[in-house]
């Protein structure tokens, strides 16, 4: 979960939270049998108890960007359950698109006024959400071309950019 009394993070999707809550229940009669838990982040738990309740947060902002698995080992009557070896597969995303070689440069002085924009614009986690992210001249927004594969954002302008200054502002949201 996402907070205590939270919504549910599915496993396997992309979302933002990095310090996560995780709940577990274990199906063992009698229950007391249980004397704790190993739980670890994207390596098999080792044999020493973490927690002895089903329930574990990390701290805050304490997991990166990336796909992780959190694992959680039981402990009961003196024995590790390896065969009962639960996980949860965890994709994190914190991290912001990337936005990298950008034409015309800044403070450029040209003739052309028709100047083509381009840009390359990645996020290696969630990846680039097209329909969030925006493009505009002198706060008039405007189509663009973004190929995801080649992870370029290309535009050409239809009418004549004013002379003097124009301000390009591009706001690239990621898919989380």
């Amino acid at each position: 979960k996402t907070e205590i009394l939270g919504p549910l993070i599915p496993e396997a999707a992309w979302q933002r939270d990095n310090d996560p809550y995780f709940y577990w229940q274990i199906d063992v009669v009698p229950f007391e049998l249980i004397e704790g838990f190993s739980i670890s982040l994207d390596t098999p738990p080792d044999l020493v108890i973490d927690v002895t309740d089903t329930r574990y947060q990390f701290s805050e902002d304490s997991i990166t960007s990336g796909k992780h698995t959190f694992y959680v080992l039981a402990y009961t009557s003196g024995v590790w359950r390896q065969q009962n070896l639960l996980s949860f597969e965890l994709w994190v995303d914190v991290d912001s698109p990337v936005i990298n070689q950008l034409q015309p440069i800044a403070g450029l002085i040209t003739t052309d006024n028709h100047i083509p924009i381009s840009c390359s614009l990645s996020d290696i986690h969630s990846g680039i959400d097209k329909d969030t992210t925006t493009l505009s001249i002198n706060n008039q927004t405007l189509p663009f071309a973004y190929d995801a594969q080649k992870q370029t954002l290309d535009f050409r302008p239809d009418a004549p950019l004013a002379e003097g200054a124009n301000t390009v502002l591009l706001k690239a949201i990621d898919a989380v």
